[in-house]
């Protein structure tokens, strides 16, 4: 481990686990950058050891240096007593009473006074030697970042060089001192400090952390502030004073402490959480978002907890037919039924570290429990996670989802809810004590022995309109669970590897839109005319660049027309895409029989899938015509087009009209 000497301001390398030395956690300087391994050994370069530097004892504890002898002069200069008893010396004394050393002895100017050494450096280093630490570890120069094997050891290290710090010094450079901390909106509350990613290892792993404020002072520590800390960053105040042991944590809990935090690099989202799970992996930078998926692949080969697969937003419980008794143990009990299903472009695995969220109220079961509840045998094998070629397999229990869609749902619904299923994880939300999580999930090539589970979500409305949306998890009750427990079984499921990304694609969904184009997908295209349909899709032009209009057209029977406008605002960083749709029916007279609008609305960075919605009415006496509607981000002010037009005798639910944005980013 390279740490800075306090006392020399050279670099020193030392075993951390036989030296005692401070580390500084602090957030990077945007505008002026920070001072790199490499700049300093240049400054250092101007200087050598000083003659009759401190000694430190065997811990490396600063010792108090020899007093009466200033030593930065400059080289061949004078160097005088700060008494007027000077010590005898060998060396001459001048008529002024000062001693004269010759240039080849007389030491080098002090590097603490060289005005190119970074400030927050000489007064870490100062901070440090005051309080008696003779070394000080500061990631931004005790790390070589030009050598990828040195910065992947760093990182992969990172966690145990805090840990066995004996202080750590957080220098919150946006806190000004002499403000109350406590008050709601102050400076240490709202500090970036407490937003950062790699800040998170450092605040959790030391066992002493002194929080400063801008000038150096002290604020306070973690224990003294343990209260407010973890108000602020919603880590439980036993794992930050390590009462409590951080692999007792769920998995999603863990996840939630970092999904708000964000980093300069997206690698560095799964990069800095490597001590957190205790884990081990390499550095590729480059990989982009595909490191999160490496880190939760980890995390699955030596973490039973199946909270990792409980990402996104929970439900209610959800109501089968006939209804069942709610459970009145968790308060204020709502029932939902399935309306419609939307799968995500993602497997089971999160595609982003914000899905968690919510995930620290997610707790985990133990299996034993999970046994009881599922009523499985004892020798139940206990699941494993086994990589191949076709992707990760598996063993899981499930409960098909067509048990819970709503009475009076569009037939296609009801076919299409036979490959969709609950995947009973081993874990439960604090909102719902003794209820397991069931995950949204969609079974492709079912009774084939390769079955993809896909993620998905569930549009859910409760009897009293207070549940609405999507859902990724649901609630299964104990009593749910008991009535349906016929239908359960385990599943030999594949986690699907993640398809190729090019370069170009990872940040096209942070840049802004300008003039929107709709795309109608050529599969759509020919889907739309094997049903019969003559497909006319028109615009933007220069007269209506916001607007685009298609035309479905049935030969003697009706034509939909869908008319789109798209709404651009704050320099196209909010889109709002508005379509109306209006039937006009040919035979036996025309008529224009229903119109209807729908909205979606979507904010950077861009959503995958803008949420399907259907629409439908019914002609008295003839048939129902229902238009699904939906929009695909395809690139930047580019978005393709979900269309499928059905006509049938059936009863529907008509949707609400309004989409809201469906984060599957």
């Amino acid at each position: 481990m390279r740490l800075l000497d306090t006392e020399t301001g050279r670099f020193v390398d030392r075993d951390p686990a036989h030296t005692t030395y401070a580390i500084l956690s602090h957030t990077w300087d945007t505008s002026g950058g920070e001072q790199t391994h490499k700049q300093l050994r240049k400054i250092l370069k101007r200087y050598v050891a000083e003659a009759g530097r401190p000694r430190s004892d065997s811990r490396g504890l600063h010792a108090p240096s020899p007093p009466g002898w200033m030593l930065n002069q400059p080289l061949g200069g004078l160097i005088t007593p700060e008494s007027d008893t000077a010590q005898p010396s060998a060396f001459p004394i001048d008529s002024s009473g000062s001693l004269y050393l010759p240039p080849s002895m007389a030491p080098l100017p002090s590097i603490w006074d060289d005005p190119e050494l970074s400030p927050k450096i000489r007064d870490a280093c100062a901070f440090a030697r005051a309080n008696g630490f003779r070394y000080i570890w500061i990631d931004s120069c005790c790390i070589d970042k030009t050598s990828s094997s040195e910065l992947s050891e760093a990182i992969n290290s990172m966690f145990v060089w805090y840990a066995e710090a004996q202080v750590c010094y957080a220098f919150l450079a946006d806190v000004p001192v002499g403000e109350d901390h406590t008050a709601a909106g102050s400076s240490f509350r709202r500090s970036r400090w407490f937003t950062r990613g790699w800040t998170l290892q450092e605040l959790i792993a030391p066992w002493d952390v002194v929080f400063l404020s801008c000038d150096w002072t002290v604020i306070g520590s973690k224990n003294t502030l343990s209260r407010l800390v973890e108000e602020i960053t919603g880590i439980d105040r036993e794992v930050l004073l390590h009462e409590k042991s951080l692999d007792s944590v769920s998995v999603a809990a863990r996840l939630s402490w970092a999904s708000k935090r964000t980093t300069t690099r997206a690698e560095d989202q799964a990069y800095s959480l490597l001590g957190i799970f205790d884990i081990n992996m390499p550095t590729l930078y480059g990989e982009g978002e595909r490191a999160f998926r490496r880190l939760q692949e980890e995390i699955m080969r030596r973490v039973p907890d199946q909270s990792r697969f409980a990402w996104g937003r929970c439900a209610v419980q959800l109501q089968g037919s006939p209804p069942l008794p709610l459970d009145n143990s968790i308060g204020n009990p709502r029932a939902a039924y399935v309306t419609s299903l939307i799968p995500r472009p993602s497997s089971l695995l999160s595609p982003s570290l914000t899905q968690f969220q919510d995930g620290g109220k997610i707790r985990v079961v133990p299996r034993d429990n999970i046994l009881q509840r599922l009523k499985l045998s004892p020798g139940h094998p206990a699941t494993e996670y086994i990589f191949s070629p076709y992707g990760i397999r598996m063993q899981i229990p499930v409960l098909p989802l067509f048990l819970f869609i709503a009475p009076g749902a569009l037939e296609h619904i009801r076919t299409e809810s036979k490959h969709w299923y609950l995947a009973i994880l081993g874990c439960e939300s604090c909102d719902f004590p003794g209820h397991l999580l069931g995950r949204v999930v969609r079974i492709s090539a079912p009774g084939s022995d390769i079955q993809a589970a896909q993620a998905g979500f569930a549009c859910v409305e409760a009897q009293d309109d207070s549940a609405q949306g999507g859902f990724d998890l649901v609630s299964l009750s104990p009593m749910t669970i008991e009535r349906y427990r016929a239908h359960i079984e385990v599943k030999t499921l594949y986690i699907s590897h993640p398809e190729r990304t090019t370069g170009t694609e990872r940040n096209v969904s942070h840049r802004a839109h300008e003039r929107i184009s709709l795309i109608l997908p050529q599969k759509a295209h020919d889907g739309l005319r094997a049903q019969g349909y003559a497909v006319d899709l028109q615009g933007p032009d220069q007269s209506n660049p916001d607007r685009h209009r298609l035309t479905l057209s049935r030969q003697d029977d009706h034509t939909v027309t869908i008319a789109y406008q798209h709404t651009l605002e704050d320099d196209g960083s909010k889109l709002t895409i508005k379509a109306d749709i209006r039937t006009t029916w040919s035979h036996p007279v025309v008529e224009e029989y229903f119109k209807d609008a729908i909205s979606w609305t979507d904010t950077i960075c861009w959503a995958s899938h803008l949420q399907r919605v259907e629409v439908s009415q019914a002609r008295p006496g003839v048939k129902t015509i229902t238009v699904a509607l939906g929009l695909d981000f395809a690139w930047t002010s580019r978005y393709f087009l979900s269309v499928d037009v059905r006509s049938d005798t059936t009863a529907v639910f008509r949707s609400s009209g309004v989409a809201g944005q469906q984060d599957t980013r």
